[in-house]
């Protein structure tokens, strides 16, 4: 497939803060993902501490762009 850019992707970076035991590696699980949808082709969105509600405006946001 030599289509550029493949598509979006959507890193949505949740942390629970709730249960205060904080993810150590998050950023770095984050920075990983990014590196590797950017190497496979596509188009990448990374957000921070998202609710249910802001994925799904996100989502729809991206679906659109097509």
């Amino acid at each position: 497939m030599k289509v550029n850019p493949k598509g979006h992707a959507l890193i949505s970076n949740i942390n629970n803060k709730i249960e205060k035991d904080n993810k150590i590696g998050l950023a770095v699980d984050t920075a990983n993902l990014y590196k590797l949808f950017i190497v496979l082709g596509f188009i990448v969105h990374p957000k921070e501490a998202c609710l249910t509600g802001k994925v799904l405006d996100i989502y729809n946001l991206l679906r659109g762009n097509h």
